[in-house]
C-alpha cells in the first residue's frame, strides 16, 4: 500500500508519537506548501511551494493497520469497541481514565497537539449542559463515564484524530498486534489551498478527498490518514519536491 506525506523540510519528520501519512496525493502536496497568510504580503495570501517542499513516498503492509473507525468523529464507546475493551490485551477501565485524562490535557493546554472539537451527549442523546468548557472530558469521565457498562462512553464524541493522538490508545493498538492506526481526518481550509496550487475550485475533483459531516454537523473535505505506532510500520521508499512532482504529473494522477 503506497501513502503519502509532505514536509516543508527535505526529511519526514513525525508530531506526537509518529509521522502520519496519506493515501492522497494532494493532501501531501498541500501539506507540503505554506500555508496563506491573509495579513501577510500579497505573495504571502496565497499557497505556495516553498524550496525545500518535499512529498515522501512509503509503503506499509495493509495487515498491520487497526482502521480506528470509518468517520472523521468517534465516541468513547466506539474507541473502546474498537481496542476490545473487556477482553486479552484490550483496552481497560484504567488505561480508559488515561484517555480522558489526555483528551482534558489537550483542551486545557498541558498536553502538545492543540484543542479538537467535541460534543457531549446523554444517554437519551440529549446535549449536556454546558459542554462548552475547558474541562469537559473530565466532567464527562466524573458524571457519565461507568466502567462496568460501557455504554456511558457514547456520549462523548470527538475528532477522530484526537484519540488517535492518544499515546494510551497507541499503546494498546500495538499490543494487540498493529503497527499503523488509520482513520478519516478533515482537511480544515485547504480549499484555498486547492485553489491557489492546482487552480481548482472544487476539492472534491481531487484523489482521496471525500465529503463527510463532521463532529459539529458541518460538511468538510475528509481523507484518509495512516499513523504510525510502531517504528518500522512505515517504511519511506523515496522524495520528491514538491514544485517538480507537480510538474510531473497528469491531471489523471489528482483528479478523480
Amino acid at each position: 500500500m503506497l501513502v503519502f506525506r509532505g514536509t516543508r523540510l527535505s526529511h519526514v519528520k513525525g508530531r506526537l508519537q509518529g509521522a502520519s501519512y496519506t493515501t492522497a496525493l494532494p493532501i501531501a502536496l498541500i501539506w507540503s506548501a505554506r500555508p496563506p497568510n491573509p495579513w501577510g504580503s500579497k505573495a504571502q495570501a496565497k499557497a505556495a511551494f516553498v524550496p525545500h517542499s518535499t512529498v515522501h513516498f512509503a509503503r506499509l503492509d495493509p495487515s498491520t493497520v487497526l482502521e480506528l473507525y470509518d468517520s472523521n468523529h468517534m465516541s468513547m464507546e466506539d474507541v473502546l469497541l474498537k481496542l476490545r475493551f473487556g477482553e486479552p490485551d484490550g483496552i481497560t477501565a484504567e488505561e480508559t481514565e488515561k484517555v480522558f485524562h489526555y483528551l482534558t490535557n489537550r483542551l486545557s493546554g498541558r498536553a502538545p497537539g492543540g484543542e479538537f472539537r467535541y460534543r457531549m451527549q446523554d444517554m437519551e442523546d440529549e446535549n449536556i449542559e454546558g459542554s462548552i468548557f475547558t474541562f469537559a472530558s473530565e466532567h464527562y469521565r466524573r458524571f457519565y463515564w461507568d466502567s462496568d457498562d460501557i455504554e456511558t462512553a457514547r456520549g462523548f464524541i470527538a475528532d477522530t484524530f484526537i484519540f488517535a493522538d492518544s499515546p494510551t490508545v497507541q499503546k494498546v493498538a500495538a499490543r494487540l498486534g498493529y503497527k499503523v492506526l488509520s482513520y478519516p481526518d478533515v482537511c480544515g481550509g485547504c480549499e484555498q489551498a486547492v485553489e491557489d496550487l492546482f487552480d481548482l475550485k472544487d476539492v472534491y475533483a481531487l484523489r482521496g478527498i471525500f465529503r463527510e459531516l463532521d463532529v459539529e454537523f458541518t460538511y468538510m473535505p475528509t481523507h484518509t490518514t495512516l499513523r504510525e505506532i510502531v517504528p518500522g510500520g512505515i517504511v519511506p521508499t523515496g522524495a520528491i519536491r514538491s514544485s517538480e512532482l507537480l510538474r510531473r504529473l497528469k491531471p489523471s494522477d489528482l483528479l478523480k
